[in-house]
């Protein structure tokens, strides 16, 4: 197995498996299908460019494909298929010195000198995904860019007008949920264009009071992983690896979870700038800090200016003696709501942030046309 992530993972540990490609309820991907075809005893090797640290591969995978008997090969780049007499005997690889370059681009360097031939009579590799375009026809006029099929980013609309892309052959590979997202706008985009409208979102959002504090503890509990099979159950069978959380630990491990729709807001003009939210805040993101260190931003030395006039002549003694301000780094701010169960004065809530997309559709007069 050529490759060092999750993917190569998945294919090397099918590949450890039992070559039974007709138990009911399991299905494969058709690449690990080919990994499944081996026959007899098996040894499986996985040869990547990174190293240990380097790799992107999830701790567990690399952690349970070794409990399974894999042999992992890190700094080790592919140089030749080795054939005997028409048939694979073997991969040669080279050492990698180095993944990316002084610019952290992608750019492999190697050791010639040093060689590892890897004896094997099957070769997968998982290096990366890329589209696979050779269906398109330039009599349907779909043009493509950078490996993608081009398409206007706010409606999936290609080149040709009748014809929508979405997901990772539009935008690249991303999370799941940025196809779906796309996959939802190309269907509206698509229905405006057979009905001859025009959809526009509206985002309705609001404000509501939230009772809300942590679990006892829950900065302490360590995330724990639900429990799996032996190695040598894993390997020997095409039963799922994970198994389920008991009931206690399932609810244990949940009120860990933080509520991302519930945030701090803060009412200024009853703050006393006590620092309490400063002292307990667990990830130091609130920082109480005078007027100098303020206005060393662009922004907020304009607002400075219209609120005292121009502090150009000031030494930084003197504005920090004028006043002082509250600041909060929002994106790395968990949600914990330790600084308002602190706050004595209840400057600080916390309140869920609620929001709806309305879908307002009004009809345009050209239907079936290409527009946005």
């Amino acid at each position: 197995m050529i490759g060092g992530g999750n993917v190569a993972y998945d294919v090397a540990r099918s590949a450890v498996r039992p070559a039974d490609e007709n138990v009911a309820g399991h299905v494969a991907y058709d690449v690990a299908r080919s990994a499944l075809r081996l026959s007899g005893d098996k040894e499986v090797h996985v040869v990547c460019l990174e190293s240990r640290q380097e790799m992107p591969a999830d701790e567990i995978e690399v952690h349970e494909g070794a409990e399974e008997g894999i042999h992992l090969h890190n700094q080790r780049g592919p140089r030749e298929v080795l054939i005997e007499d028409g048939k694979l005997t073997g991969l040669r690889t080279v050492r990698c010195t180095a993944v990316f370059d002084a610019n952290r681009r992608f750019n492999p360097s190697f050791d010639e000198a040093q060689v590892e031939n890897i004896a094997a009579d099957s070769i997968i590799f998982a290096i990366g995904q890329t589209s696979d375009l050779s269906f398109l026809d330039p009599a349907d006029g779909v043009e493509s860019e950078r490996g993608l099929i081009k398409v206007n980013r706010d409606t999936y609309q290609t080149t040709a007008p009748d014809i929508f892309a979405c997901g990772d052959i539009a935008h690249g590979a991303r999370l799941f949920i940025d196809a779906i997202a796309s996959a939802q706008t190309a269907a509206r985009s698509m229905h405006d264009f057979l009905r001859g409208t025009r959809t526009e979102i509206a985002v309705r959002k609001h404000w509501s009071p939230a009772t809300y504090t942590m679990a006892e503890s829950w900065n302490v509990l360590p995330r724990e992983n639900p429990p799996s099979l032996e190695s040598e159950k894993r390997a020997a069978s095409l039963d799922n690896v994970e198994e389920d959380y008991s009931e206690g630990d399932a609810r244990r491990q949940a009120s860990r979870c933080l509520r991302c729709n519930v945030n701090t807001v803060f009412d200024t003009s009853i703050c006393v700038a006590c620092n309490g939210c400063v002292d307990v805040c667990p990830e130091n993101l609130i920082r109480l800090v005078g007027l100098s260190e303020l206005v060393r931003d662009d922004h907020w030395m304009e607002r400075a200016v219209e609120e005292f006039g121009d502090l150009a002549s000031y030494t930084d003694e003197q504005l920090d003696e004028m006043g002082g301000v509250m600041m909060k780094d929002e994106t790395t701010c968990i949600r914990c709501a330790m600084c308002a169960s602190r706050c004595p004065t209840h400057a600080i809530l916390m309140k869920h942030f609620d929001f709806h997309r309305a879908c307002v559709t009004v009809p345009t007069r050209n239907p079936k046309v290409r527009y946005g």
